[in-house]
């Protein structure tokens, strides 16, 4: 579980229903998540688009690490 405050900014309806969810410190993008109804299967769905973005933050680490410059 993550200590940062979330705040759910917009819901647009309209064929399907956009929440955009960012953090209350984040960078101001937020997230769009395309739900038509708050399931478990949602829910893990977006667990799995989290373990992905740490998978691509480790793996930009890794190359600046390694002396990326790009």
């Amino acid at each position: 579980m993550t200590d940062k405050q979330i705040l759910i900014t917009k819901t647009r309806a309209g064929g399907n229903r956009m929440v955009r969810a960012d953090t209350k410190d984040g960078l101001g993008n937020g997230t769009w998540i395309n739900c038509n109804q708050l399931t478990n299967t949602l829910i893990d769905q977006v667990r799995e688009i989290g373990h992905e973005h740490l998978a691509i933050a480790d793996s930009l680490e890794q190359n600046l690490e390694e002396g990326a410059d790009w």
